[in-house]
């Protein structure tokens, strides 16, 4: 090997240059093959064949370019002249380099060499599973290694151990072999849930989804759940891409019915949605104990009524007192936690239930022995959580929405389908009058009943928004006027630095619209006088507590005199200190020690300030510390719409001949013609990710997206249902080997039959059609060895659908045809790392998402 003159002392060069070896090697190639423009690919060529620099990385193009750039920067900041001289074809990509002439100062340049090309290396054709290319391979070993004598059959001696290892590891670098053959595939973990109640029903321990009275109220009875648990990817780029769960989705929903008590009829039907953050606890309350005290609310009032807007006034005055009482209730139980000892006793029980508060229990819903226990959480996880919540009330013939922080509810309309008139029992009042939409020969539909289209699309499937809740963000004016008027403050999300907001600036004129756009990506935290209030308010509780103890053993006045004289009282402003304390030392504690200080909250300093970037939330202690002003407060927005003419009954068999005709509720209201809706439901995990920004688009965009797949669920679903009935009928011909044919001294399996003593097919456990409810444990059991296995580890039982009637051949059809739909279309916008087309590409972390999917 030539030597290489990498002093290259006759260069223009500054001694910051010198120092860098990776520059000066690199224009020690350029020097010695003549200074002719080479493009990044030929430099590393060249810099290995005169072994020179390593570059063992998977980027040796990027770590040339790097050294480029970095030597040219610090060129300019040294105002020396640039080394590089660049040099770009026609189309200007392909960025060749030289040294300059100005660096060169006249230096004589040797003559122009040939570059050496890159060996071609022949590799056997393999499958691209078998290859990791995310790894970085071995160093190739030296040629002289690789000739190792062979018999005629190809294999190396028996004697030879060493042959065989080199041998192995040449083949390896070729990629001849895998070194990922022999491990077992990665099982990644579906992180994608969907519940409804047949086609997918939950498991059957689930209390999130209570069995549907569709009969007694068929309003909002076709519904889906899809939930996505959040996951990141590894950082390094060396790693696997698989995906990484987190522990615990930290969503949570609630589905149950409205009870009248008094004529014990389903008067509606309430949907709850919990977006958590800090941990799944707040929002696990919230879904516990909402539907008890909503249940409670509805009793004083009569739908009917809602037409008054007293009466709305009055409902949503206590809606606002209902939240705002839980919220209340949460925030005393993690004080507790958090000023306490874990071992200490259980905290205060909730108050008598009243129309605010929550009741020890209720009959509207199937609580499970979990949610029986006390308030208190475990002690272990002692999170200072809170959540978001949305809860969309179907009460008579109106929605009532209930919104507390940024997820959000879409209320999406679509014209009512008119290829069959409406049932004349469904809508007695406008069933007998023509709407525009009514189909004739000359109004550019035909006369057997087929579609409307408008430019290609079907009319009935043009979805538009009808009312979508307000996300509470930072930057909404009336919000962020509040939040600096309670002791918050707004850093920005990336720099972390406060941004500066003067409260005369934010407008007070009552537009809840109004937006400061330089809080776009703001965050909340409390302000420096708020921690110091907070801090001497957790002082004056310490002294008091000691106080208190040293009461209790005969030491008061020593106590008292001690702290007086060290530590002289502080002003506190106007909030009672007995609001913010734990409950005093009972009387039994006279005779231990002094309980510890209270634990502080994690206001010590300031770069571990807890934020938020959501201007109202439940829950959220460190944001909730003054009990007369919260930084973020839970006051949600009620709004009131209605939803249905007059309320539907539920259609037979001869109605449910045309899935697209089965509309539980319509209505003309603000329309000139009936509609029917649609009611979505989602965190804010679907939002944060598309590719539309403002609320508004992203609304309509969803929309727009839904009504495909509406259309493509109603037209298709009763053929591909009939499709699957006819090969189950083919699959279960007598001549076929089933339990029937089995001989009859064999036992029955257990599951053969239902709690009832019925056949599975008569009951709403197990649907005829249905595959998805038959028990795949029917067909095992005839087996010794099977019958070994299944008493160590039984089989559990499938979900059973949460339905409260059986159903016929036709209702199953129709629901199960629904519900895929549903479920589809939810799963879609669940799925946003798939649908790259819908949502915006990220490369690492996606949040919880959960999607409530209703056809009303």
């Amino acid at each position: 090997m030539e030597s290489v003159d990498t002093e290259l002392g006759q260069l223009n060069l500054c001694d910051q240059l010198r120092s860098n070896s990776s520059f000066m090697k690199l224009m020690a190639t350029l020097f010695h093959y003549g200074n002719q423009p080479m493009g990044a690919a030929q430099l590393v060529i060249a810099v290995r064949a005169l072994e020179l620099l390593p570059l063992r990385g998977e980027t040796p193009k990027s770590t040339i370019q790097g050294i480029i750039s970095t030597s040219r920067k610090m060129a300019r900041d040294l105002q020396k002249p640039d080394p590089f001289a660049i040099h770009k074809d026609a189309s200007g990509r392909g960025a060749k380099y030289a040294i300059a002439e100005d660096v060169l100062n006249g230096a004589t340049v040797p003559p122009m060499k040939e570059i050496p090309d890159e060996p071609i290396i022949l590799k056997s054709v393999q499958h691209p599973a078998g290859f990791n290319s995310l790894k970085r391979q071995k160093k190739p070993q030296r040629l002289g290694k690789f000739k190792k004598k062979r018999n005629a059959y190809g294999e190396s001696d028996d004697d030879d151990n060493d042959e065989i290892d080199i041998d192995a590891e040449d083949d390896d670098y070729y990629g001849l072999t895998s070194r990922r053959s022999n491990k077992a595939p990665i099982h990644e973990e579906d992180t994608i849930f969907n519940y409804s109640l047949l086609f997918s029903p939950p498991p059957n321990d689930d209390s999130y989804i209570d069995p549907i009275d569709f009969v007694k109220y068929p309003v909002a009875s076709y519904f889906a759940i899809v939930q996505q648990k959040g996951y990141a990817y590894p950082r390094f780029r060396s790693q696997e891409r698989v995906k990484i769960p987190k522990v615990k989705c930290e969503d949570k929903y609630r589905v149950t019915d409205v009870l009248d008590r008094a004529a014990k009829q389903v008067v509606g039907r309430m949907f709850i949605l919990a977006d958590g953050h800090g941990g799944p606890g707040c929002a696990e309350y919230f879904v516990k104990h909402t539907p008890m005290a909503l249940q409670d609310l509805c009793n004083q009032f009569h739908p009917d009524q809602f037409d008054d807007p007293a009466v709305q006034q009055q409902f949503e005055k206590q809606a606002k007192q209902l939240v705002e009482t839980l919220d209340q209730h949460y925030l005393e139980i993690k004080r507790e936690q958090l000023g306490r000892v874990p071992s200490s006793a259980p905290p205060t029980p909730p108050a008598k239930p009243t129309a605010t508060t929550p009741p020890a229990s209720s009959p509207t819903t199937a609580e499970s022995p979990e949610q029986n226990t006390s308030d208190s959480l475990d002690d272990s996880h002692l999170d200072n959580d809170g959540c978001t919540l949305i809860i969309n009330l179907f009460f008579g013939r109106w929605l009532v929405n209930i919104n507390v922080g940024d997820s959000r509810s879409i209320l999406i309309s679509a014209p009512e389908p008119d290829r069959l008139p409406a049932p004349a029992t469904a809508f007695p009042s406008s069933s007998s009058a023509a709407t525009p939409n009514t189909p004739t020969n000359g109004s550019g539909t035909n006369g057997n009943g087929m579609d409307t289209l408008v430019g290609g699309v079907d009319k009935n499937y043009l979805m538009d928004v009808a009312f979508a809740s307000q996300d509470h963000k930072p930057y909404l004016e009336h919000l962020a006027r509040e939040i600096l008027e309670n002791g918050g403050e707004f850093i920005d999300s990336v720099q972390n630095r406060v941004i500066k907001v003067e409260l005369s600036s934010l407008k007070e004129d009552g537009n809840r619209q109004a937006k400061r756009y330089a809080l776009k990506n703001a965050r909340i935290r409390p302000s420096s006088q708020y921690l110091v209030q907070q801090h001497l308010i957790q002082q004056q509780q310490q002294r008091e507590a000691a106080a208190a103890t040293a009461a209790s053993n005969g030491y008061l006045s020593q106590s008292a005199v001690r702290s007086t004289a060290t530590d002289p009282p502080q002003p506190l402003h106007d909030t009672p200190a007995s609001s913010h304390a734990p409950s005093s030392t009972p009387a039994s504690a006279s005779s231990s020690p002094p309980p510890p200080p209270l634990r502080p909250m994690s206001f010590t300093r300031r770069s571990h300030l807890p934020s938020l970037n959501v201007a109202r939330s439940c829950g959220d202690l460190d944001f909730k510390m003054n009990g007369q002003k919260h930084i973020i407060s839970c006051e949600p927005d009620v709004t009131f719409m209605p939803i249905a003419d007059d309320l539907p009954t539920a259609a037979n068999d001869a109605q449910l001949a045309d899935l697209s005709t089965v509309t539980a509720a319509a209505t003309s209201t603000a329309h000139k013609s009936r509609r029917r809706h649609f009611l979505l439901m989602s965190t804010d995990g679907t939002f944060d990710y598309m590719y539309e920004e403002t609320p508004d688009r992203q609304n309509r965009a969803i929309a727009k997206m839904l009504g495909p797949m509406i259309e493509d669920g109603e037209k298709l679903a009763k053929y591909l249902m009939e499709q699957e009935a006819n090969v189950q009928t083919i699959a279960h011909q007598p001549g076929s080997p089933m339990d029937v044919d089995r001989p009859s001294d064999d036992k029955p399996t257990p599951n053969k039959e239902t709690d009832d003593g019925q056949s599975p097919s008569k009951t709403p456990s197990s649907p005829a059609v249905s595959p998805t409810t038959t028990d795949p444990a029917t067909d095992t059991g005839n087996d010794d060895g099977a019958n070994n296995e299944n008493a160590q580890d039984p089989i559990p039982d499938p979900p059973k659908p949460r339905l409260v009637r059986p159903l016929s051949d036709q209702e199953n059809k129709v629901r199960e045809a629904k519900e895929k739909t549903l479920s589809y279309a939810a799963r879609y916008f669940a799925d946003r790392e798939a649908n790259n087309g819908f949502f915006s590409s990220t490369l690492q972390d996606y949040d919880d998402c959960t999607i409530i999917l209703v056809e009303i």
